[in-house]
C-alpha cells in the first residue's frame, strides 16, 4: 500500500513540473505582472535592451519574442482502489480433550472419645452481711442567731474639694518672620551643537545570477501504423481508424489514441537548462554627514527669595488653676448593725448504725462429668479423578480481505506552451532599438548590469 502511494506522489511531481508555471520553462509571471527574463540571445538569461519589453513579452536579442498558448495533453494522477486478496490468517481452534486430576475429598468416620462436660448444680450456703440502719435520737443543742438594729451614730470622713486660686505665669510663644535672602541655583539652558556622524545608507543594484530550470520539449517516437487502436476498433492501412467518426482530429493524442501522422507520436520530456536572470541586491554604503543636537548645558544664576522663621516670644499670664484639698467632716445617720442572740433548742438527730444479719443464699458450681461418645471424624483423602477440558491450537486459514492499491488515471488538461513569434523591435546585435524601449544610453553593457548607466526602467538604460 505504501509503495503505491510512493509511485502516485512521484509520478504527481513529474507531472507537477509540466503544469503551466513550468511547461515553458523559460518565464514565469511575477507579482508585479512583468515578466521575469529567461533565455537570452545577448547575455543567456537577460535581454539585449535591459532584460524586459514595454509590451509584456520577453526579447530574446531584440528579435523574437515568446509567447504561451493553451494546448491539451493528457496526464496521469493516481487513483486508489480497492480489490479482494487472498491471503493466510493465524485462527484459534478449539477442542476437547482428556486429563487426569487429583482432588483432595472429604472423609467422615464414626470413632469412640472420652469427653468431659461440666453442669451447673445449685447449693444453698449461709452467710453473715452488716445493714446500716438510720436511728433517731432528740438531742439539745445551742444555737446562735443574728438580728438587724437600725442604730443612730455619727463619724467623721474626710473627702477631696476642688478649690480654684488665680496664679501668674510665664508662656513663651513662637512668631513667624519672613525676610528676603539671596541664594544660587543652577539652571539647565539649552544649545544647539552640530555633529559629524557615520551614517549607513543602502542602495540596490543589479547583479547576474544563473539558475537551473527544467524545459519541457515534445519529441516524435515512431509507432506501429497498422496496429489496433482503443476505444477506435481496428484501423486498416493506416488510415481514417475504424469507429472513430468525424469528431476525432488527427492532432489529438486522446480519443483514438493513434497520432495524427500515420506512424509517429510524440512525448514530452523534460530537460534543465541554464538561465541568467537579472536581481537586485541592497548594498550598505557608509556616509559622513553633520547632524544638529541639542545639548543642555547647566548655568549657575543668583536670585532672591522669601524665607520664614519661628522666633520665640516670653509674656507673663494669669491663668486659674484648681487643687484638689482634703477636707474633714462630721456626718450622723441611721445605721443597720447585727446583734447575736444565743438560745437552746432541740433536734432529732439520726444516725447511721451497722447491724450483723444472718441469711442464706444459692451457689452456682460447676461439676466435671466424664462420657464416652461417638463423634465423626473427618479427613481430607487425595482422589484421582478423569476429566475433559477444552485446548486451543492456532491454525492457518486462507481468507479473502479487501487490499487498497493505486492505479494511475489518464485525464485531459489545458496546459500553457511557449511559442516563438517575431518582435517588431527588429534584429539588433547587442543593446538594438526595441518597441517601446529607446536607444540605451552609451557605455550600456549589453548584459543586465549597465556600465556607466543612470538607472534601468523596464530593461532600458536611461
Amino acid at each position: 500500500m505504501l509503495k503505491c502511494v510512493k509511485v502516485g506522489l512521484m509520478v504527481s511531481a513529474v507531472l507537477a513540473l509540466a503544469a503551466p508555471a513550468s511547461a515553458g520553462g523559460l518565464f514565469r509571471h511575477s507579482s508585479g505582472g512583468r515578466c521575469t527574463p529567461a533565455v537570452s540571445a545577448g547575455c543567456g538569461g537577460v535581454a539585449s535592451c535591459g532584460g524586459e519589453s514595454s509590451c509584456g513579452t520577453t526579447t530574446s536579442g531584440c528579435g523574437t519574442s515568446v509567447q504561451y498558448v493553451d494546448q491539451k495533453v493528457t496526464a496521469y494522477r493516481s487513483v486508489t482502489k480497492e480489490r479482494m486478496v487472498e491471503v493466510t490468517v493465524n485462527k484459534a481452534v478449539s477442542k476437547e480433550v482428556d486429563f487426569k486430576y487429583t482432588v483432595n475429598e472429604m472423609v467422615t468416620t464414626p470413632e469412640k472419645r472420652m469427653v468431659t462436660t461440666y453442669q451447673t448444680v445449685e447449693e444453698k450456703v449461709p452467710y453473715t452481711y452488716m445493714v446500716n440502719q438510720i436511728v433517731s435520737t432528740p438531742e439539745k443543742r445551742m444555737i446562735t442567731t443574728y438580728e438587724c438594729v437600725p442604730v443612730e451614730k455619727t463619724w467623721k470622713a474626710t473627702v477631696m474639694e476642688s478649690i480654684t486660686t488665680a496664679e501668674k505665669r510665664k508662656v513663651t510663644r513662637y512668631q513667624s518672620i519672613s525676610k528676603e535672602e539671596d541664594y544660587t541655583y543652577t539652571e539647565m539652558v539649552t544649545a544647539p551643537v552640530v555633529e559629524k556622524r557615520m551614517v549607513t545608507s543602502y542602495i540596490c543594484q543589479p547583479r547576474v545570477v544563473e539558475t537551473t530550470v527544467a524545459v519541457c520539449k515534445r519529441i516524435a517516437v515512431p509507432v506501429d501504423p497498422c496496429g489496433a487502436s482503443s476505444g477506435c476498433g481496428s484501423s486498416s492501412g493506416c488510415g481514417a481508424p475504424v469507429g472513430c467518426g468525424s469528431g476525432h482530429s488527427h492532432s489529438a493524442r486522446g480519443g483514438c489514441g493513434v497520432a495524427a501522422s500515420c506512424g509517429v507520436s510524440y512525448q514530452t520530456i523534460v530537460e534543465h537548462q541554464k538561465v541568467c536572470h537579472t536581481v537586485t541586491e541592497r548594498v550598505a554604503v557608509t556616509n559622513e554627514i553633520e547632524v544638529t543636537i541639542h545639548k543642555c548645558t547647566s548655568v549657575q544664576k543668583t536670585g532672591k527669595r522669601t524665607v520664614w522663621s519661628t522666633v520665640p516670644v516670653e509674656e507673663e499670664v494669669t491663668v486659674n488653676v484648681t487643687r484638689c484639698v482634703p477636707v474633714e467632716k462630721e456626718y450622723k445617720g441611721m445605721v443597720m448593725e447585727r446583734i447575736a442572740k444565743t438560745s437552746e433548742v432541740t433536734y432529732n438527730v439520726s444516725k447511721c448504725v451497722q447491724v450483723e444479719m444472718k441469711g442464706e443464699r444459692t451457689v452456682c458450681k460447676s461439676v466435671p462429668v466424664t462420657s464416652e461418645v461417638m463423634v465423626n471424624v473427618s479427613h481430607c483423602v487425595a482422589v484421582e479423578k478423569m476429566g475433559k477440558r477444552m485446548v486451543w491450537e492456532t491454525i492457518q486459514v486462507k481468507e479473502m480481505v479487501k487490499q487498497l492499491y493505486c492505479e494511475q488515471e489518464a485525464y485531459e488538461t489545458i496546459v500553457k506552451v511557449a511559442v516563438s513569434v517575431p518582435n517588431s523591435c527588429g534584429t539588433s546585435s547587442g543593446c538594438g532599438t526595441s518597441s517601446g524601449c529607446g536607444a540605451p544610453a552609451a557605455g550600456c553593457g549589453g548584459c543586465g548590469a549597465p556600465s556607466g548607466c543612470g538607472s534601468i526602467s523596464h530593461g532600458c538604460c536611461k
